[in-house]
């Protein structure tokens, strides 16, 4: 499935893969050379290489996944990199790797859903801790809209443990970030999934553009949401 979304958001990515919409995440942080980012829920790797090649960042890449950092590793050989990224498997909830004080940035891409509530609190924790005093936490996330029914589908998002915006602010405030802030750019998300409903269609994958009109048509009612979290550890 995740080399199957590649197709449609392109070479390391199996979301919103946007160059623009990167480097206006990117620009919400202080970059230069040296920083240490920790990238959560790196995937195929698209982010932590953009990390490392436009800025010189230092990246440590984890997923949760084997395959993933499996695919990364074969691919890093090929990748002209003017920072280092280390591509991990782990974990976020129990990895050694989120030592205390150690980054200067999170970075957290379409990930965050797949925790189970019960689990969220104690990760947002985590990635606190394993910031440095002034570190500054980048989240996107799909998010649910005020109300139990506002998603409209079920198919897959059984598997998704949604919170709304501000439920989402709340609970980073409550793990002891400040300055938390909350940006709604579903219209990010919505581009993105137009552009790739098309080449769905093109390719003729019935069962996955059914399942594509399904997010775009809850995104257009408000019931699907694709927030910017940003925050700092002081």
């Amino acid at each position: 499935m995740a080399l199957q979304y590649e197709q449609i958001y392109g070479p390391g990515y199996q979301g919103p893969a946007s160059e623009a919409v990167f480097d206006r995440l990117a620009s919400r942080l202080e970059m230069s050379p040296g920083v240490r980012i920790l990238d959560v829920g790196s995937g195929l790797g698209g982010d932590a290489i953009r990390l490392a090649h436009k800025y010189g960042a230092i990246v440590t890449a984890l997923d949760a996944a084997p395959d993933m950092t499996r695919i990364c590793l074969e691919r890093h050989g090929s990748m002209e990199s003017e920072g280092q990224v280390d591509f991990a498997t782990g974990d976020v909830r129990t990895s050694k790797l989120l030592a205390p004080g150690v980054f200067n940035v999170v970075w957290m891409r379409d990930c965050g859903m797949y925790l189970p509530r019960t689990d969220k609190p104690n990760v947002w924790q985590r990635l606190h801790a394993t910031l440095r005093r002034g570190g500054r936490l980048l989240i996107t996330d799909y998010c649910k809209g005020v109300g139990t029914d506002s998603l409209g589908f079920s198919e897959q998002s059984a598997s998704w443990y949604l919170l709304t915006i501000p439920e989402y602010v709340e609970e980073l405030e409550s793990a002891g970030f400040s300055d938390v802030l909350a940006e709604d750019r579903s219209a990010d998300l919505l581009d993105s999934m137009r552009e790739g409903r098309d080449q769905i269609a093109r390719s003729g994958t019935s069962d996955l553009l059914h399942w594509w009109n399904q997010k775009i048509a809850s995104c257009e009612r408000g019931g699907l949401k694709w927030p910017v979290l940003t925050a700092t550890r002081y």
